[in-house]
């Protein structure tokens, strides 16, 4: 409803994927530089909650639908360097992810990082089966691509893992999920290779 709302507003077509329900959309920055959009949001979404809608005249009714279809265009353009964006992260060692700060620890008697590591508390956790689907699809459609850079937020804190799968198949996952405002306390290690 918001986006409607804004794009009514602004008279155009500002958000991305915008009805192509869960993305992909493909942007060519230059040449040579393809940024591919997901709606990681409609991906957790419950079933009858997400909205249809359309790639290349396919419909888009599933999460596979969108994974199939992201395939298929990163496949077309592997020899360019790709850019994925989505909300949600992949990998993460913030507060979604279940990692809390020792003060954050204490007062949940433990028991919060442990429950946010295993099976989450919302969808939005990454241990959550929805979430945990999500970003298996996701990191095996990634793990094809050698110098894949998958930027998200989310979470509120600026992490950086470098994931080196051999000589010639490396994949880049950002998360800046500052907004603008304070980020929040992650955990170093876990394969992050900076956490700010």
């Amino acid at each position: 409803r918001l986006e409607d709302a804004i794009e009514a507003r602004l008279g155009a077509d500002v958000f991305t994927p915008g009805d192509q329900a869960g993305g992909p959309r493909s942007i060519e920055l230059a040449d040579g530089l393809r940024l591919f959009v997901l709606d990681t949001a409609w991906w957790l979404l419950d079933a009858d909650e997400r909205p249809a809608g359309e790639f290349d005249g396919e419909n888009v009714r599933s999460p596979a639908d969108v994974a199939t279809y992201l395939e298929q265009q990163i496949d077309d353009r592997d020899d360019d360097r790709i850019i994925v964006v989505g909300h949600h992260p992949v990998r993460s060692n913030g507060a979604y992810a279940g990692y809390r700060t020792p003060a954050q620890t204490v007062a949940s008697l433990g028991l919060g990082p442990l429950i946010g590591q295993t099976t989450g508390t919302s969808v939005q956790d990454l241990a959550s089966e929805r979430y945990r689907e999500m970003r298996g699809v996701l990191d095996n459609l990634f793990t094809q691509h050698d110098r894949l850079v998958y930027v998200s937020a989310h979470d509120r804190a600026l992490e950086t893992f470098d994931v080196v799968r051999s000589e010639i198949n490396r994949q880049t996952y950002l998360v800046s999920g500052t907004g603008g405002g304070r980020a929040s306390a992650a955990a170093h290690g876990r394969g992050a290779a900076h956490v700010l």
